[in-house]
């Protein structure tokens, strides 16, 4: 449960929130260098690897070994600072774990992302991102935030956000043709 007194400084205003990986940073040499690393063709989607490979990749790709690779995607952090300079709160959700928190802040710093609040898996958390966010926003919501956007790059999770809190406007991110990459290609039900 996410503690209230973190953000009883944004109880009275509308509040944005962004996931980080592939729509606030550019992660896809991370990404292909992970793959590298576990000897798997960067041709490969990542959802048709066997289940011992994925939890290689992840073992990689979510550590420090690669993060100096990622790059800033410009279009969305203009619009994150966008949102910010209107005085909206910004809360960032990730789906990496908790012990990448420095590393990800230095990150945040280096590319000049402002922002409030930064929400991350919790170690040893293994569930996916279209079911640990959306809780993580409902235990936001019961906490009395005006949430009124959420930016993200994975269709599943933008699906189940728009049919659980169907008030909160939703982006969905594709950049570089990249967003099929984890999850299986479907059309998404979105808003934007």
């Amino acid at each position: 449960m996410l503690p209230i007194d973190m953000f009883t400084s944004l109880l009275n205003i509308e509040i944005a929130l962004f996931d980080v990986d592939m729509t606030l940073i550019d992660v896809r040499e991370r990404y292909y260098k992970s793959l590298e690393d576990i000897s798997v063709s960067p041709s490969t989607p990542f959802y048709k690897l066997p289940p011992y490979k994925k939890g290689m990749f992840w073992n990689v790709f979510l550590s420090e070994k690669y993060l100096h690779t990622d790059k800033p995607i410009k279009e969305c952090i203009d619009k994150l600072k966008k949102r910010y300079d209107e005085g909206k709160g910004i809360i960032l959700i990730t789906g990496r774990p908790e012990r990448l928190r420095k590393a990800t802040i230095s990150q945040l710093q280096l590319f000049d992302i402002p922002y409030h609040h930064l929400i991350m898996r919790p170690e040893g958390n293994r569930e996916p991102d279209y079911e640990l966010k959306p809780k993580l926003i409902g235990e936001l919501i019961s906490l009395g935030l005006q949430i009124i956007e959420y930016h993200e790059d994975d269709w599943r999770t933008i699906k189940v956000i728009n049919k659980k809190f169907p008030w909160i406007r939703t982006c969905l991110h594709k950049y570089m043709g990249f967003e099929t990459r984890f999850s299986p290609p479907e059309e998404p039900d979105q808003r934007t």
